[in-house]
């Protein structure tokens, strides 16, 4: 897990801007799932409004067995 975190930072830039942005989802995406937790079908559900960047914590809304939870 520790290698593909690790190359998520480290991975080369893409030349191409839509490959670059795609690039920066996936990273944003596995870190996120690293840091906090979160299931993939949670992580897939998250919307913007989920996100307060200045608490740095995320909302997550049914979670496994109909729970929410803040990460």
């Amino acid at each position: 897990l520790e290698r593909i975190v690790e190359f998520v930072r480290t991975g080369p830039v893409e030349e191409k801007p839509h490959l670059e942005l795609r690039r920066l989802k996936v990273r944003a995406m596995i870190l996120v799932m690293f840091r906090t937790g979160v299931r993939v079908s949670e992580l897939c559900a998250l919307r913007r409004r989920d996100f307060d960047l200045e608490t740095g914590t995320a909302s997550i809304y049914r979670a496994k067995g109909g729970k929410s939870r803040t990460v």
